[in-house]
């Protein structure tokens, strides 16, 4: 499972799902609400490629902006 919060914009969103699959990492099942803190929280079930080590997808996400938070 991954627990993501990230500023409240559909592009935030759009993008985040665009580099997740670009990782070839497929999202069996979801859960996303906007927060009082202004903020989206989603909870991901995600399956990894093969060999594919979890630790890759902190390393991905970063620097990246959009992301106020990310745990495995």
């Amino acid at each position: 499972m991954i627990h993501v919060h990230l500023v409240p914009s559909e592009a935030a969103l759009e993008r985040f799902k665009e580099k997740i699959t670009q990782e070839c990492v497929e999202i069996i099942n979801f859960k996303i609400k906007r927060n009082a803190e202004d903020c989206i929280s989603m909870e991901l079930y995600v399956k990894l490629p093969e060999n594919y080590p979890a630790a890759h997808l902190l390393a991905l996400f970063k620097d990246d902006p959009d992301i106020i938070s990310i745990e495995l």
